[in-house]
């Protein structure tokens, strides 16, 4: 899985880094503060992820 954050970019540079991401809902786009509920929400979504063989 691939997460990624925009942190105060431009249009541009956010669609490149959602592309980047493992899907749209894998990227966060921030301004300011609300990087910590980007990064709150990252870390739910890791624990919530089962290893399986």
């Amino acid at each position: 899985m691939v997460w990624s954050i925009g942190f105060e970019v431009t249009n541009y540079s956010a669609g490149i880094m959602e592309d980047c991401a493992s899907s749209p809902s894998h990227f966060f786009r921030v301004e300011g503060i609300e990087i910590t509920e980007a990064f709150e929400a990252i870390a739910k979504q890791i624990n919530q992820l089962r290893l399986t063989q």
